[in-house]
């Protein structure tokens, strides 16, 4: 292990880990060493679209930001190789698929973690810690955006709703223990790929708490919002633009940095056996999707 600079390498260099290249060029305690792709194209720091010459490199950790399709199989072959690994949200297609990943990082003794960004989100950080002493009474998240035609092998759901219904137990700290879900598939593509692209989820949680998340991919713009309502105070949070009030008073956030920026420095500690943190695990992926398919959501 390479204690002064972590050698870390990106499988897949579309949009999602463009962005995660673009954040560890400012990151001093990475080296990128290698990236890994199909398409062949001009990159700054060495590219393969051979597995095994990229994983020749000795990379103290991975980045998978592939389709979701394809997380399996290359999990299968990374694990192997690399003992902390990164994949994007959704872990996997389904629950078979995520049992299937967590049996081969057992059988590897390989520490896989599942990017929920929204976990390092400065706002979502400061409101879970105010929240510590409050009596929470309901949530409730929207988060809208337009159709994104990039992805094309799920829905809604595993795309948008898997952070939300991690950010309602990762807030309240309680376990969801009822959950109803509808959807509507008004675009031709939803239907092909299944999953619909709107949704409203009602969720009851321990503690009596009742929650509500709002999914859509027919809005014109972005809006990802969350309002928490306790015994004593409302909380309105806007993730986009990083403002958080309590009972209409603007609250000074703790940290400004981007998620992407702790999502890493998380996964650095990871690296150095000071355990996941912040960071979601292959079990909390496993009881997000356990919730989807529990409600027969045809995902």
């Amino acid at each position: 292990m390479h204690f002064n600079r972590m050698k870390i390498g990106i499988v897949g260099i579309g949009k999602m880990g463009q962005n995660h290249l673009k954040e560890l060029e400012y990151n001093p305690a990475f080296d990128i060493t290698a990236m890994f792709d199909l398409r062949q194209f001009t990159a700054k720091y060495p590219l393969f679209n051979d597995m095994e010459t990229f994983l020749d490199k000795e990379l103290d950790i991975v980045i998978i930001a592939t389709p979701t399709s394809t997380h399996l199989e290359l999990g299968r072959q990374i694990f192997k190789r690399v003992k902390v690994v990164l994949i994007e949200k959704p872990l996997a297609l389904n629950l078979a698929q995520m049992l299937e990943i967590k049996t081969l990082a057992q059988n590897y003794n390989t520490k896989v973690a599942v990017g929920l960004i929204e976990r390092f989100n400065p706002v979502i950080l400061h409101l879970k810690e105010c929240l510590k002493n409050e009596e929470i009474i309901s949530i409730n998240i929207r988060r809208f955006s337009p159709y994104p035609n990039r992805i094309n092998d799920c829905g809604i759901l595993q795309d948008l709703g898997v952070h939300d219904i991690d950010l309602l137990q990762f807030l309240s700290n309680k376990n969801i223990i009822e959950t109803n879900i509808k959807k509507l598939f008004i675009r031709n593509n939803s239907k092909k790929r299944g999953g619909g692209d709107e949704a409203i989820i009602s969720c009851r949680l321990e503690n009596e708490i009742i929650a509500s998340i709002h999914q859509s991919w027919n809005s014109p713009y972005k809006q990802r919002s969350i309002i928490v309502i306790t015994r004593f105070a409302i909380y309105e949070a806007d993730l986009l633009q990083f403002l958080l009030f309590k009972n209409l008073q603007p609250l000074k956030l703790s940290s400004i940095n981007s998620p992407l920026y702790g999502e890493h420095n998380a996964l650095l500690n990871l690296a150095l056996n000071k355990g996941f943190g912040n960071l979601a695990d292959i079990n909390t992926a496993i009881s997000i999707q356990q919730v989807l398919e529990s409600n027969q959501s045809q995902l």
